[in-house]
Protein backbone atom coordinates (compact mmCIF):
# COMPACT_ATOMS: atom_id res chain seq x y z
CA UNK A 1 0.00 0.00 0.00
CA UNK A 2 1.35 3.21 -0.83
CA UNK A 3 2.11 6.07 1.65
CA UNK A 4 0.10 9.18 2.11
CA UNK A 5 3.49 10.87 0.57
CA UNK A 6 3.27 9.24 -2.69
CA UNK A 7 0.76 10.25 -5.40
CA UNK A 8 -1.86 7.10 -5.27
CA UNK A 9 -2.66 8.28 -9.05
CA UNK A 10 0.86 8.12 -10.16
CA UNK A 11 0.29 5.15 -12.50
CA UNK A 12 -2.99 6.27 -14.14
CA UNK A 13 -1.32 9.72 -14.47
CA UNK A 14 1.27 7.67 -16.72
CA UNK A 15 -0.57 5.45 -18.50
CA UNK A 16 -2.55 8.56 -19.15
CA UNK A 17 0.33 10.45 -20.29
CA UNK A 18 0.65 7.55 -22.49
CA UNK A 19 -2.27 7.22 -24.45
CA UNK A 20 -2.07 11.08 -24.80
CA UNK A 21 1.48 10.63 -26.56
CA UNK A 22 -0.41 7.93 -28.59
CA UNK A 23 -3.39 9.87 -29.36
CA UNK A 24 -0.73 12.78 -30.65
CA UNK A 25 1.13 10.28 -32.56
CA UNK A 26 -2.03 9.10 -34.40
CA UNK A 27 -3.32 12.61 -34.91
CA UNK A 28 0.47 14.11 -36.60
CA UNK A 29 -0.01 10.77 -38.85
CA UNK A 30 -3.56 12.03 -39.89
CA UNK A 31 -2.50 14.99 -40.39
CA UNK A 32 0.05 13.68 -42.93
CA UNK A 33 -2.16 12.00 -44.72
CA UNK A 34 -4.73 14.77 -45.36
CA UNK A 35 -2.36 16.30 -46.17
CA UNK A 36 -1.21 14.03 -48.99
CA UNK A 37 -4.69 13.38 -49.84
CA UNK A 38 -4.99 17.29 -49.95
CA UNK A 39 -1.72 17.43 -52.66
CA UNK A 40 -3.42 15.31 -54.47
CA UNK A 41 -6.46 16.18 -54.96
CA UNK A 42 -5.00 19.74 -56.08
CA UNK A 43 -2.53 17.69 -58.88
CA UNK A 44 -5.90 15.76 -59.87
CA UNK A 45 -7.67 18.93 -60.58
CA UNK A 46 -4.92 21.02 -62.26
CA UNK A 47 -4.38 17.87 -64.58
CA UNK A 48 -7.96 18.58 -65.49
CA UNK A 49 -7.83 22.01 -66.25
CA UNK A 50 -4.84 21.72 -67.90
CA UNK A 51 -6.05 19.18 -69.99
CA UNK A 52 -6.58 20.12 -73.99
CA UNK A 53 -8.14 17.63 -76.29
CA UNK A 54 -8.81 18.19 -79.72
CA UNK A 55 -12.09 19.83 -80.07
CA UNK A 56 -12.41 18.88 -83.54
CA UNK A 57 -11.07 16.66 -86.44
CA UNK A 58 -12.05 12.80 -86.39
CA UNK A 59 -15.01 11.88 -84.30
CA UNK A 60 -12.87 8.93 -82.64
CA UNK A 61 -10.35 11.46 -81.32
CA UNK A 62 -13.14 13.71 -80.11
CA UNK A 63 -15.01 10.77 -78.69
CA UNK A 64 -11.09 9.60 -76.86
CA UNK A 65 -10.62 13.05 -75.44
CA UNK A 66 -13.82 12.95 -73.93
CA UNK A 67 -13.90 9.85 -72.49
CA UNK A 68 -10.11 10.86 -71.01
CA UNK A 69 -11.45 13.94 -69.56
CA UNK A 70 -14.45 12.54 -68.11
CA UNK A 71 -11.84 9.35 -66.33
CA UNK A 72 -9.94 12.79 -65.39
CA UNK A 73 -12.93 13.91 -63.52
CA UNK A 74 -13.97 10.89 -61.69
CA UNK A 75 -10.27 10.75 -60.84
CA UNK A 76 -10.61 14.11 -58.79
CA UNK A 77 -13.89 13.33 -57.59
CA UNK A 78 -12.78 10.01 -56.32
CA UNK A 79 -9.53 12.30 -54.75
CA UNK A 80 -11.91 14.70 -53.28
CA UNK A 81 -13.46 11.58 -51.84
CA UNK A 82 -10.26 10.43 -50.43
CA UNK A 83 -9.65 13.84 -48.98
CA UNK A 84 -12.54 14.71 -47.23
CA UNK A 85 -12.34 11.15 -45.42
CA UNK A 86 -8.64 12.34 -44.28
CA UNK A 87 -9.94 15.32 -43.44
CA UNK A 88 -12.64 13.87 -40.89
CA UNK A 89 -10.02 11.22 -40.03
CA UNK A 90 -7.42 13.89 -38.75
CA UNK A 91 -10.65 15.84 -36.50
CA UNK A 92 -11.66 12.66 -35.04
CA UNK A 93 -8.45 12.19 -34.40
CA UNK A 94 -7.47 15.58 -32.75
CA UNK A 95 -10.99 15.03 -30.74
CA UNK A 96 -9.35 12.01 -29.44
CA UNK A 97 -6.35 13.83 -28.16
CA UNK A 98 -8.33 16.99 -27.11
CA UNK A 99 -9.83 14.35 -24.45
CA UNK A 100 -6.83 12.44 -23.86
CA UNK A 101 -5.27 16.25 -23.08
CA UNK A 102 -8.06 16.72 -20.68
CA UNK A 103 -7.29 13.56 -18.83
CA UNK A 104 -3.98 14.27 -18.39
CA UNK A 105 -4.40 17.81 -17.13
CA UNK A 106 -7.05 16.73 -14.22
CA UNK A 107 -4.90 14.21 -13.05
CA UNK A 108 -1.57 16.74 -13.33
CA UNK A 109 -3.52 18.81 -11.21
CA UNK A 110 -4.25 16.94 -8.73
CA UNK A 111 -0.28 15.47 -8.51
CA UNK A 112 0.41 19.21 -8.09
CA UNK A 113 -2.24 19.54 -5.33
CA UNK A 114 -0.77 16.52 -3.46
CA UNK A 115 2.45 17.60 -4.10
CA UNK A 116 1.48 21.05 -2.47
CA UNK A 117 -0.19 19.42 0.23
CA UNK A 118 2.94 16.93 1.22
CA UNK A 119 5.16 20.00 0.63
CA UNK A 120 2.56 21.97 3.34
CA UNK A 121 2.85 18.68 5.83
CA UNK A 122 6.39 18.62 5.26
CA UNK A 123 6.94 22.45 6.59
CA UNK A 124 4.46 21.94 9.71
CA UNK A 125 6.42 18.84 10.82
CA UNK A 126 9.63 20.72 10.47
CA UNK A 127 7.66 23.96 12.19
CA UNK A 128 6.25 21.89 15.46
CA UNK A 129 10.44 20.22 15.47
CA UNK A 130 11.48 24.02 15.63
CA UNK A 131 8.67 24.80 17.86
CA UNK A 132 9.65 21.65 20.34
CA UNK A 133 13.14 22.73 20.14
CA UNK A 134 13.11 26.51 20.89
CA UNK A 135 10.55 25.17 23.55
CA UNK A 136 13.87 23.30 24.96
CA UNK A 137 15.92 25.73 24.74
CA UNK A 138 13.92 28.51 26.75
CA UNK A 139 12.02 26.33 29.46
CA UNK A 140 13.79 26.43 32.90
CA UNK A 141 15.75 23.40 33.98
CA UNK A 142 13.89 20.68 35.75
CA UNK A 143 10.26 21.93 34.22
CA UNK A 144 9.02 19.62 31.83
CA UNK A 145 6.95 19.81 29.45
CA UNK A 146 3.56 21.28 30.03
Amino acid sequence: MSSPREFRLATVLRIRRTAQRSAAVRMAEAHTRRERARLAEEASQARLVRYRGPLAGPSVQVVAALVGRRAMAEDLAAARVVSQTASEELAAARADWQQAEIRVRALQRLAERHAEWVALADARAEQAVLDEAAARVHRPEGVGPG
